[in-house]
């Protein structure tokens, strides 16, 4: 049984997604970045990246969703030229996307706009509360993501 602390874990961790996957908070982060592309192609763009070339299938399933829901979202990726297929030099029948130079950089101002946006809600705080934060919430996603999650903060 957990703890009244793990609780409280728990509950900020869904109030944190609840804020990021809030309509407002996206919209914020758009007009930031200037984009015209939906949450599902920036999330696409953004897996695509962590993950390397893939095939739609996988990236399908990485999404939750089929193969079929995605390819709409695809194509006008790579009409858009943010996402091009390549050839599998393992498999001549498979081609995994990709991002293009275009599509790494709409990546890096989407992660520049969110970086604006939590700077802007964090002005409140000292260099040190932030980096105790960033410690702290690095090492909770290495935890949740069943990683080894490195030294205690006050270790750090």
């Amino acid at each position: 049984m957990g703890s009244d602390s793990d609780g409280r874990v728990a509950e900020a961790l869904m109030e944190m997604m609840r804020w990021a996957n809030r309509m407002d908070v996206r919209r914020e982060v758009w007009v930031l970045e200037g984009t015209k592309l939906s949450p599902t192609e920036l999330g696409l763009l953004v897996a695509l990246e962590e993950h390397g070339p893939v095939r739609l299938t996988d990236l399908a399933a990485g999404q939750g969703v089929d193969r079929s829901t995605l390819s709409p979202q695809v194509r006008r990726l790579e009409k858009l030229e943010l996402v091009a297929r390549t050839t599998d030099p393992h498999d001549a029948r498979s081609t995994p996307l990709e991002l293009t130079a275009t599509g790494l950089a709409a990546v890096a101002e989407l992660r520049a706009s969110a970086t604006a946006l939590i700077t802007e809600r964090l002005t409140g705080w000292t260099g040190a509360e932030r980096t105790e934060a960033a410690v702290i919430l690095e090492r909770l996603v290495a935890s949740l993501e069943n990683e080894d999650p490195g030294p205690t903060p006050s270790a750090a």
